[in-house]
């Protein structure tokens, strides 16, 4: 049954039909145009993650993308931010994590990384306080717009959470 269900997550990412959240696309993007690298620390499988970085998000240069069963232990241990962190040569203090979950959360806090965590419909219950900065989404200017949960006002300008911003508030 999980088979059938990354295969059909998968045909729905490459046919269009399954969008990324709000914000997603522009943030990256933003981040790329800053100089930062992007990574992909995920425990969702490895074809799915693909299909996300690889096609959907193509014109984004991720210096990782590591999913699945790569670790031994699943986020909320930290093992994937780990070796995320061992093969970029980064340091905690370097980087700073979007996550979605309770467990994303945790796993990048364990590490000592800055959290920035979206909510959405089936996390918006979950205690995603130790994070420093909790939004609903990242925003889009012309579509959704972002709601801050927690952290400094000048995270989110016109519902719009911008990389610089976020840079600022973890303190450059």
């Amino acid at each position: 049954m999980h088979k059938r269900k990354t295969a059909l997550f998968i045909e729905m990412v490459e046919s269009g039909r399954l969008p990324l959240r709000p914000g997603i696309h522009r943030f990256m993007q933003e981040a790329v145009a800053a100089g930062l690298k992007l990574g992909v620390c995920t425990t969702s499988n490895e074809k799915a993650a693909h299909a996300i970085a690889y096609q959907v998000l193509k014109d984004i240069p991720f210096e990782v993308v590591l999913a699945g069963d790569v670790v031994e232990k699943k986020k909320p241990a930290p093992d994937i931010y780990n070796l995320g962190l061992h093969k970029t040569g980064l340091t905690p203090q370097q980087v700073f994590v979007v996550e979605d979950s309770r467990n994303g959360v945790l796993a990048g806090k364990a590490v000592g990384m800055r959290v920035l965590a979206t909510t959405n419909v089936y996390t918006e219950k979950e205690d995603l306080s130790p994070a420093e900065i909790i939004v609903s989404c990242l925003g889009d200017a012309g579509g959704e717009k972002a709601v801050l949960r927690k952290g400094p006002s000048e995270a989110v300008r016109d519902g719009v959470v911008h990389v610089a911003d976020v840079v600022r508030a973890f303190g450059g």
